[in-house]
């Protein structure tokens, strides 16, 4: 089954561009604006830390799962 196929965005981007390396620098794009946003209008400082501990958490664990999948030799 195809990741693509399932996800709608992903998927018409990799239409469009042929290509899914665009994914990179959008996320990166994407990222940046949150955490400009975040640091713009939040001023409660616990808040503005588990929002950014949080973006950063669900930022880092597909590329943990994908690290251990190739390690691991095993195709999730």
């Amino acid at each position: 089954m195809d990741i693509l196929n399932n996800i709608v965005l992903p998927g018409s981007i990799y239409n469009i561009t042929g290509t899914g390396i665009i994914m990179l620098p959008l996320k990166i794009i994407v990222i940046c604006l949150a955490l400009y946003l975040l640091d713009k209008y939040i001023d409660d400082k616990i808040m503005h830390g588990t929002v950014k501990l949080a973006i950063f958490i669900l930022g880092l664990v597909p590329g943990i799962r994908n690290f251990f999948s190739l390690a691991l030799g095993t195709m999730i």
